[in-house]
Parts: structure tokens; sequence; C-alpha cells
């Protein structure tokens, strides 16, 4: 069975979701004939750095792509008109083809991680002496470029300063600040950003219709949250639920099958935590951490639903309410009321450095508990 992220990659630019910037540039630079030797995309995994990296490479050799590279001193016209033959690939010939079923003998794709010494370099550098046996290009993509050797990455900088004009090197990185400052001045710098959750949502919506799986909204809301950004990370999340084989999937799946708690229950903690309760907050916590819920996940839901009280008090029409059921926006307003602003800000605090302090503490519950006792003096009768 193929994956999700595999199946569903986007094969043309107008697929991608959230790297407009990325895109445009990319694109108009294609419909120019501008080319540059060398590329850097940068940003954090599951962004579509390796997938624009391709799409780009398929655009470079695509046969039905009314491409001219520039020839030497001839003048860009930047008046010239940019049409979507000019940029976007056919996936119908031989080189597109080729890309998509990872064949290519134009596209070499390298991990740094297991590639990363002078020797492979060396390779590398010997091979980019020999043209393509067809097509116009030879692109090379070096991914988690950041792991490279000093010697690796200094012996890449030399064929990175004057490559032959049918060379294109891309450089993807998740730590672009780890590369020397002498290959980051030889490329073009491009950075990814992380999706939003509308953003991720509208594209698993695509996968589900595609797929023919009834998912309530609720459900890919919350996978984009998990996703924290991730297109790739996104999709896996929802495969998993896919794989349940079930035609409908309702929301109170997300607690029995990922222990995701709902937003009633991490309401019912909150107030605990207001009301004074803190046995029984501790022992709220304990019955989740018994059950084998992620501690993590719902230390990230209960930041975002204190974020959710927060943006409420200075405004509840903002636009981020709209898409909120009527049940949860009940409760939000019920406990609204409840809290201040000020104690709201308190609480993102504390529990924000409980969530940093988990990294590290060899119990999982501890930092919460000592959480939930700091947060205890917040709510002290003596600091109405």
């Amino acid at each position: 069975m193929i994956s999700l992220y595999r199946k569903y990659r986007p094969k043309n630019f107008s697929e991608i979701e959230g790297q407009e910037i990325v895109v445009k540039s990319l694109t108009t630079s294609l419909a120019k004939g501008i080319v540059s030797h060398g590329y850097l995309f940068a940003g954090a995994r599951g962004l579509g750095k390796t997938t624009i990296a391709r799409i780009f490479a398929k655009a470079l050799n695509c046969q039905r792509v009314n491409y001219q590279p520039l020839k030497e001193g001839e003048k860009i016209d930047w008046q010239k008109e940019i049409k979507k033959e000019n940029y976007e690939p056919c996936n119908q010939c031989q080189f597109c083809q080729e890309i998509d079923r990872e064949q290519s003998l134009n596209l070499i794709e390298m991990d740094a991680a297991s590639n990363r010494g002078i020797e492979e370099i060396r390779n590398l550098k010997e091979s980019v002496n020999f043209p393509p046996a067809k097509g116009k290009y030879k692109i090379y993509l070096l991914d988690e470029a950041h792991m490279l050797t000093k010697e690796a990455a200094n012996a890449l900088l030399k064929t990175l300063e004057e490559p032959p004009s049918y060379i294109v090197f891309i450089l993807a990185t998740t730590e672009p600040e780890k590369l020397p400052a002498t290959i980051l001045s030889r490329v073009q710098k491009f950075d990814f950003r992380r999706l939003s959750n509308s953003q991720i949502v509208s594209r698993l919506k695509k996968i589900i219709q595609a797929e023919k799986i009834r998912i309530e909204e609720r459900i890919l809301e919350k996978i984009a949250l998990l996703a924290e950004g991730s297109m790739r990370d996104a999709e896996s999340l929802l495969e998993q639920i896919i794989s349940l084989g079930q035609k409908e999937i309702k929301e109170e799946i997300l607690e029995t099958y990922w222990g995701i708690i709902p937003l009633n229950k991490i309401d019912n903690f909150l107030n605990f935590l207001i009301e004074e309760k803190t046995k029984e907050a501790i022992e709220w916590l304990e019955e989740r951490y018994n059950q084998g819920q992620n501690l993590n996940w719902f230390l990230t839901s209960f930041l975002n639903y204190l974020r959710w009280l927060y943006l409420y008090r200075l405004n509840p029409q903002w636009k981020i309410f709209a898409n909120f059921s009527n049940d949860d926006l009940k409760l939000i307003e019920k406990t609204v009321k409840k809290i201040s602003q000020e104690k709201i800000n308190n609480l993102i605090k504390i529990f924000f450095e409980v969530q940093q302090k988990m990294k590290y503490s060899p119990l999982p519950t501890l930092p919460i508990e000592i959480g939930i006792i700091e947060a205890s003096d917040i709510f002290c009768k003596r600091n109405l």
C-alpha cells in the first residue's frame, strides 16, 4: 500500500499549499528564462522542500514546458507575460514520468546524513563533469545538507562556485544556520513557512474526498493542530485514522485510539484550577496518565484552549471562532467569565514552561504536577 503522503504528493506548482512566495519566485524565474546554478530550500520538516524540488526539476527538463534559458548576456524581459505553459510540468512526457517514478537519471537525490563524507562529494564532483545524456539539465538534490562534514562542505563549495551550465544544485535543510557562510553566499535561499491549520485542513479534505471517507472536520482540525505546521506529519496522522478501516470516523475515536482529550474534559481540568481543587486536578492528571494518554498532546491542547480564552476575551467576533461548533463556543463563553485576562496569561506562562521541562523530566507527570501547584497560587483567595 502506498502511503497517503506519496500517493497524494503534489505533481504541479498549482497543487502546493502554503508556500506561495517560494512557488511565485520559482515559476517567475522559469517563465523569464532565469535559472541559478544553486538553490537552498530551508525550513522545518514536512513543508514540501523535496516535493517542490522535484516539480522544479521536472519543469527544467519537461518536453512540453515552453522554457528557454537566457543566453549569456541576454537581457531579461521583465514585461514578458507569465503563462502556465512557461513553467508548469506536463507530467506526461518521459522526463516528468521518470522523476515521478523516481527513476530519472537527470535528478540525482542524495541524503547528506548518510553521504556526508569527503569521498561522496568527490564522486559527486566527478559526475558533474558529465552532461545529461538527454534533456537540458542534470539536477542534484542534496537533502539535509547541514549534515555535511566540514571537509565535504569545502569540497562542495568548489563545485558550487563554477559548475557547468547544465548543472543545478538544490540543497535542502532544516538547519540552514549550520551551513558555512561561503555556501550560503553562492545559492539562492528560499525560506519555507510552516503551514497554517486552515491550509492543512484544506489539503486533508481533498484527500478524504478522493478516498471516499467521511471524517468530521473537528478531527481534521485536531490533526492540523498536532502536525504543528507539517503537511507530511498531518497526512501520516490521517493515514493512521484511515487504517482503522471505518467509512465514517467521528471525534470520539481520537480519545480511544490516540488518547487525545476532548475539549470538554480539558475545560474540566481548567475549572479544577479555577476552583482551587488542586487534589482533584492532580487525580484527573493521574487518571489520564494511567489510561496511556499522551501528556504532551494534552499540554498542547490545554495551552491552545487558554489561547482561545485569551483571544475570546479580546474579541469574541474574531474570525478564528467562525469554525467553532456551538457547543465549543458555549463552553468558552461560560469559562471565560470565570477567569481574568491576567490569570489566563499567567497560566500560559506556567504551562509553557511545564511543556519545556517535560522534555527532560524522568517522571512525565512531575512537571505538570508542579505546574498545578504553581497555578493554585494564581487563584488563591487572597489574589482575587
